[in-house]
Parts: C-alpha cells; structure tokens; sequence
C-alpha cells in the first residue's frame, strides 16, 4: 500500500496501528500494510467497525489473492466483519478498488478486467 494511505490509517486509528512500532517478533506491521491500495477503502471499512475495540493489528497483507487481516484481540463480531472484509477483497481489484476476480492459474491475483490487461 502506498505510504499516504498507510499512513492516513494509521493517523485516523492508532490504536489498531499500534503494533507499527514494536519489534518483528511481536507484530509484522513494521512492514507496513503488504497489499495494493484498491483494498484500501476494505480495510478503512474494517478499521471504523472495530475502532472502539481492543484489537491490535499484527499483519495485513495479501496471500492467494485475498487480503488477509490478522490482529490479537476482538470478539465475534470482530471477528465476523474480518471474514467479511477477506471475503469482499475477492470480489474488489487489488489495485484500483473496482470489481474485480481471481486469476485462474498461476500467481493468484484478484483484478478487474483494466488492470488484468495492463
């Protein structure tokens, strides 16, 4: 994720963010936020249901063409609006935040029909 965005996250939820500054054996979000920016607004989305929570980010980042968000912390709905959130990164282009799929074979990457053909 670009470092403006990123850095509008963490500004606007610190708390979530605070594992930014502790050492990689305890949080990998020293490495910032491991996705492109068209999931930008998913995860914003999740940051405003769980900002009044006690979660802790300890990774974001994208694997098998998903985004997945990892924390300690957090109850069932919490936990529920995570999936949610995975889900929907499916569904949305990793790069520009339109709707997007999966690629089929190969390195799995979730783009819309513009960004697949770039």
């Amino acid at each position: 994720m670009s470092p403006e965005l990123e850095e509008k996250l963490c500004k606007d939820f610190p708390s979530l963010f605070s594992g930014r500054d502790k050492p990689i054996t305890e949080s990998l979000m020293s490495f910032g936020c491991e996705c492109l920016d068209g999931w930008y607004g998913i995860i914003r989305s999740f940051c405003w249901i769980a900002k009044d929570s006690d979660i802790v980010f300890t990774q974001i980042k994208e694997k098998y063409g998903g985004l997945r968000l990892y924390y300690f912390g957090g109850d069932d709905r919490i936990a529920g609006a995570c999936r949610m959130a995975e889900e929907m990164s499916y569904k949305t282009c990793e790069v520009c935040g339109c709707p997007g799929a999966p690629s089929k074979g190969g390195w799995i990457m979730t783009r819309c029909e513009s960004c697949r053909a770039t």
